[in-house]
């Protein structure tokens, strides 16, 4: 039995899965829980602030509307469709990382802007030493993507930020994700660490399987 458990359980893949998954489950679970807790309420009240019981509600399902969308764009990833739309880069036995890469961030930038969540997003691929000095900061924690929320969500001067830094074949690259009106949260950081390591693997298989064919 642990011939077959244990490589699953150590894919890093696999774990990066696992971990969105869990985060998708305590996230939904969480908003389930506020409109039970509530449900003999009109109105509560937290500090100084009173709130409708309607309204919570309606932003718990809101947000378990938008976790369900994360859900279904992270599966599309995942799909062996998404994989087969690798395949179309390939050029003389070589695939394109960045082009790859690309293809998968405007994919997944196309579903932000769907209903529920109504989120617009511009991203840009750099090679490590020319991406943006006022992020090198952030940069240096993006190992697993780092957040950064401006303040003032109604300050439309400035930015948020997702950061991905990245290797592949032992160069190393920085994708920076930014938006004037939508904030990251713990799925974004999830789901575009799972992107990022999906094209590694299409690429790696659909390359191996190349080699393999050659040699016959």
């Amino acid at each position: 039995m642990n011939i077959f458990i244990k490589p699953i359980v150590e894919s890093n893949f696999n774990k990066i899965i696992f971990k969105g998954l869990f985060l998708l489950i305590i996230w939904m679970l969480f908003f389930l829980v506020i409109p039970v807790a509530f449900k003999n309420l009109k109105r509560f009240k937290f500090f100084s602030m009173e709130f409708e019981v309607a309204q919570v509600e309606k932003e718990a399902i809101e947000n378990i509307e938008i976790s369900a969308l994360k859900a279904q764009i992270m599966a599309k990833l995942s799909s062996d469709d998404m994989a087969g739309a690798t395949i179309t880069f390939l050029r003389e036995d070589i695939l394109p990382y960045k082009e790859v890469l690309k293809y998968f961030l405007y994919e997944v930038k196309e579903s932000y802007k769907t209903h529920p969540l109504h989120a617009s997003f511009s991203y840009k691929v750099f090679e490590k030493q020319d991406a943006p000095d006022k992020l090198k900061d952030l940069i240096e924690e993006s190992e697993e993507t780092a957040v950064r929320n401006k303040e003032n969500q109604d300050n439309l001067f400035k930015k948020n930020y997702l950061v991905y830094s990245f290797s592949y074949n032992d160069e190393k690259y920085v994708t920076i994700v930014s938006s004037y009106t939508y904030a990251f949260d713990i799925l974004d950081r999830s789901l575009f660490l799972l992107l990022h390591n999906v094209v590694g693997r299409n690429i790696e298989n659909i390359e191996y399987m190349v080699a393999l064919t050659k040699e016959n």
